[in-house]
Formats: C-alpha cells, structure tokens, sequence
C-alpha cells in the first residue's frame, strides 16, 4: 500500500514540474490566447467585387502585432493608392482608403489579433484586410 501512495506523488509532483516549465516557454498570447512566434508573415486573400486582393505583412516582436503593410489591388491587378482611391459616396463626404487603413491597422495591433470591426463605407477592402490578417497570423502560430 505505501509504494502505490509514493507513485503517486511522484506522479503528481512530475506532472506538475511539466506544466511549470512549459508554462515559462510559451510565446506571448493574443486577445483570444494563441500565442505567436516572432518574425515576418505576410498573408493574402481574394477580395469581392472592387477588391481584387488584399495582401498584409506583419512584423510580430515579443509575441505582439508590431507593424502591418497592406498592399490591396483591384480587379485589373493593379495597386491601390490609399491617398487616391475613394472608398464610398456616403452623403457628399468621400472616405478615402488612407482613412480606413490606420483605424483597421490600430485595432490589429491594439488587439492583437485579426477578429476586429470593419470601417463604414470601406467593408470590402476591411473583410479582405482581416482575411489577409488571419492568414498571416496563422503562419506566426
């Protein structure tokens, strides 16, 4: 009867020596707990009608979002110019990408992770941007 009760905590005392040391070694979580690895992942994804492709690189450093580069093309294949392209006619004010892309960019770094809010009158260029984000993310895991 000891030897089982010595197995045991021996048992239990090596379980918990393994849980303590994994724990140490995990990379630093994101809002919804994965944790990503450090480095450059760059993600694509097709856009609909006006969006041709969005493709995003994210710098992560310390297990967080650093930097995101967004690259978008329309149909034909050609980039996007943020300062020229007009996202909507929404009541005579002309929302540009440039407007879009720093809210979008903030939400991803602040949250650290691609499930964020779009941006009104820019929702197809924002749902490829997160599409692209998560592809990109998934590489950093």
């Amino acid at each position: 009867m000891k030897k089982i009760k010595n197995w045991k905590v021996v048992l239990l005392l090596g379980s918990m020596v393994l849980v303590l040391a994994t724990v140490g070694c995990s990379p630093k979580n994101n809002a919804s707990g994965v944790g990503y690895k450090d480095g450059v992942f760059t993600g694509e994804a097709e856009g609909e009608r006006w969006v041709g492709s969005s493709t995003v690189t994210l710098t992560i450093k310390d297990g967080k979002v650093a930097d995101v580069e967004i690259l978008e093309t329309n149909n034909a294949g050609d980039e996007k110019k943020p300062e020229e392209h007009l996202v909507c006619f929404d009541g005579g004010k002309v929302p540009l990408l440039s407007d879009a892309y720093p809210d979008l960019i903030s939400q991803v770094t602040a949250k650290n992770d691609w499930d964020i809010d779009g941006f009104t009158g820019a929702t197809e260029s924002a749902t490829a941007f997160k599409e692209a984000v998560k592809a990109a993310l998934a590489k950093a895991i």
